[in-house]
Order: C-alpha cells, then structure tokens, then sequence
C-alpha cells in the first residue's frame, strides 16, 4: 500500500468491517524494549464497547516489528498494523502522511492515544474516559493524571500532584503550570483528531490536539493516575535535545511560531497565557543550555542560514538575551539606546542580576544612580556595590529623564508581570528588562 509515496505493509484487523466506538492511535519507532508494555495495556482494557488500536510502525529497525506482529497474531481482532519500508522522520510530507492515515483508518468515534514507549496502567481507563464523554456531549477531550518514569534512574513520580478532578481551562492547557498533560491519557472526539493545517506546523502532536479541542469544547481531567509516560527515553526527543543545542533550539522557534498562529486562529482571546507561554520557551533555550558565547552564537547562526532567516528576528532575540545572561560586560544597542534617552539610570534589583547589570554599566562607563527595590521590601542593603539602594517610592517620579535597568531575573508564570505591574504602580513608565524576551 502507497500512501503518499511511502510503501506501508499493512495487516488488517478482524474489526475492519465494523465501526468501533474507540480506536487506538499507536505510533512506534524502534520501541523493542518499551512496546510489550503498551500493548499489554491496550489488550488488558475491559470495556462494554468495541475497539481497535491502530499501530503505525515508521521503519523500526530493532525488532519492534516482531513484537507488534506477534500481539496482531494473538489478537487479530484488535490490532490493524500499517507498517512503514522507509522511516518517515525527514519527509517533507510526514504530515500530510499522518493526515491521511487518520482521515482513510480512524472510522471510530473517540480516537485514543498511546505512543509506543508509554503505556496505560489502568483496565478501566477508557471504561472511565469514554462513558464520561457519552454522557457529555459537549466533552470533546478528557486527559487525567500519570506517572512520570524517568529512564535514567527509574525513578517514578505523580505529574499533578494535587489537581482535583475538572475541566481545564484553555489558559490552563496553554501555560501548562504544572507540567504537561499525558500524551497517553488523551481521549478525543473522532471529529477533532484530524487538525487544520496551521496546527501542523508545531513539533509534537498532543500539545496542539489539546489546544484544538479547548478552543471547541470542554476538556475534562480526571485525576486518577492511569498510565505511564516515559521520560528520557533512548532516541526521544527528550534524550536527543539534552546535550544539543541546535534541534533544541529549532524544536522552541517553531513552538514559538505555532503560539503565534494559535493566538491568531483564537482571535487573541488567550493573548496574555500566550506571551506567558512564549516567554517560557524563550527562557527554556537561554538559560538550559550552558555553553560558550561563541559556540552559542555560532549555531544560531547557522540555524539561521539553514532556515532561510525564516526565525531571524527570534533568533536575533535569543542571541542578545543569552549575551546579556552570559557575559559581564555586553550591552546591547537596544540596551544603549535606552539608556541614552536618560539622564539618570537606576538600576531595579539590588541581588545577583543587580550586580551583573552594575558591572556592565561600568565596563562600558555608563554612570548610573543607585539601586532600586519595590516599595514594600523590608529587607535590603542601604548600599550595594558601593551605590545607595532606594525604594520606589524614594525616588521622584515627577522627573522624566528617569531610567529604571531591570536587574532581576522573574520569568515565572506571572512573576514578570507582576514585576512591570509593581514598577508601573509606583508611576513608572520607562524601564528595560535585558533578561527577559517579550
């Protein structure tokens, strides 16, 4: 079978002519040491309804195609295989490829998800999940809780520790405050598995699917833990990004781009968890990766090159803020503009990024002021790196030619913002913070 121009081995299912309620989406690729699980997990389901599980093997190379037709030959009226000869991974059309598949295959009602290194725990999860869903109508997702099994040690913990049963909140799914929510424990209307294209774009898979699903209908969260997610796994994204930069950093400009696309196809209705959410990835590549300024600056400039300058003005962003971050003497020309626009410069933070910034200005014999802390702080140096530390309040905000140089590293969920919301309260209105991407 040719799909798209990829040769795909199929073995079909008993249940081909028949319409299951649940189909299971199952996508593997040299999982032999993790695939026995997953599959055990879908054959011990006890439900009141029909299933199938569709598993998609991309051209596995280290038996993980022995053991997933050995499960279709003990259950053949459960497993439909589609078995790719050549891997997929760098095909300009991967996602056209999964489009179809799951246009042409997935003829059930609810789509489930497992991909081959995770695996469910529970024999009533999709009991729980899809009876929920038949007796909500207007429920297009349900996810719950898991554990986390770190393969470097094994170790094992709760992913939401003490997050009630409940829907969640497209702001809740955006930011994703405590983690992200299990791949593995998604169950979705059959109607929303298949996207529209501007959620192609973006890396992964689960992350757009539950924006999708929220921006349509309510998604519910059950607490209980019923599966597992693997994390490190040999070859995963996870494992393959921790000590290179580069596909790390292509993985955050188009997650990125895709919250961009996302905020536009919401009309700008989630605009604040968005930038939040931005912000965050921006963090995530300027301060996990510690290595040279030059080495650092290289590959996002390679990157660049590579891309046409599609990401330029990110990439121009992430370059200035690691520079900042990293060296105790940079200042940007976006730093020194502002700081001309001044006659007197404070800087806001009297702590170790207070200091940084102190050292900067004088490596490159910009005087400044003092310091400054928010008004309500009881604790702090009358003098620090030899400059007097002043309260917000002490200083007169009637003079305009005032500059506060934000000193203080506050990516947090809300943490900036309530940073710029305490500096604009006490009067403030001309302040830069050089540690930070908006």
């Amino acid at each position: 079978m040719n799909i798209l121009g990829v040769e795909y081995d199929e073995i079909v299912s008993e249940l081909i002519a028949k319409k299951p309620l649940v189909v299971v989406y199952c996508i593997t690729y040299n999982h032999a040491s993790y695939i026995r699980n997953a599959l055990e997990g879908f054959v011990n389901q006890i439900v009141p309804f029909e299933m199938k599980v569709i598993v998609i093997d991309d051209a596995s190379t280290d038996g993980t195609t022995e053991i997933i037709k050995e499960y279709q030959a003990a259950y053949p009226q459960i497993f439909h295989l589609l078995i790719a000869k050549i891997n997929t991974f760098k095909n300009k059309n991967r996602e056209e490829i999964y489009k179809k598949i799951k246009n042409d295959f997935f003829i059930g009602k609810y789509v489930a998800y497992c991909e081959g290194d995770d695996y469910w725990t529970a024999p009533d999860k999709l009991k729980v999940q899809v009876e929920y869903m038949e007796l909500h109508s207007d429920c297009i997702m349900t996810l719950h809780n898991a554990y986390r099994e770190d393969m470097r040690d094994g170790k094992k913990e709760v992913m939401h520790e003490n997050e009630p049963e409940s829907d969640l909140s497209a702001n809740e799914l955006i930011r994703q405050k405590n983690g992200i929510w299990p791949t593995a424990s998604i169950v979705v209307k059959k109607d929303f598995f298949v996207m529209p294209n501007i959620f192609l774009g973006c890396p992964v898979g689960d992350f757009p699917l539950q924006l999708y699903a929220v921006a349509h209908g309510r998604v519910h969260y059950f607490n209980s833990c019923m599966s597992v997610y693997r994390y490190m796994v040999s070859g995963s994204w996870s494992q393959r990004t921790l000590n290179d930069f580069e596909p790390a950093l292509l993985h955050t400009l188009k997650m990125i781009e895709f919250m961009d696309e996302y905020n536009r196809y919401t009309s700008f209705e989630y605009d604040k968890a968005i930038k939040i959410r931005k912000r965050l990835f921006y963090e995530f590549i300027v301060r996990t990766y510690k290595i040279d300024i030059g080495e650092y600056l290289e590959c996002c400039n390679q990157l660049n090159r590579k891309t046409n300058y599609k990401y330029k003005e990110k990439i121009h962003k992430i370059m200035e803020c690691y520079r900042h971050y990293n060296s105790d003497d940079y200042l940007s020309d976006d730093v020194k503009a502002f700081i001309k626009n001044y006659d007197k410069i404070y800087i806001m933070g009297a702590g170790e990024f207070g200091r940084k910034t102190a050292i900067k200005l004088k490596r490159n014999n910009v005087e400044f002021e003092g310091f400054a802390v928010s008004s309500d702080q009881t604790e702090y140096k009358e003098v620090f790196e030899g400059k007097k530390v002043f309260k917000l309040n002490e200083l007169d905000k009637s003079e305009e030619d005032i500059g506060l140089l934000v000193g203080i590293i506050r990516y947090g969920w809300e943490e900036w913002d309530k940073l710029k919301e305490i500096i604009t309260m006490q009067g403030f209105k001309s302040f830069y913070n050089p540690y930070i991407i908006e």
